[in-house]
């Protein structure tokens, strides 16, 4: 594995995690808003 690929996979992982976290929180909010 290169390191151009390595960065790449890096900055995947990252975009990801930002995406999970983003619909982790929206659902959370939506439970706390409709279920309060």
């Amino acid at each position: 594995m290169t390191s151009r690929n390595g960065a790449r996979g890096a900055v995947t992982f990252w975009i990801w995690a930002v995406v999970v976290v983003a619909v982790v929180l929206a659902v959370g909010f939506a439970y706390t808003v409709f279920f309060k």
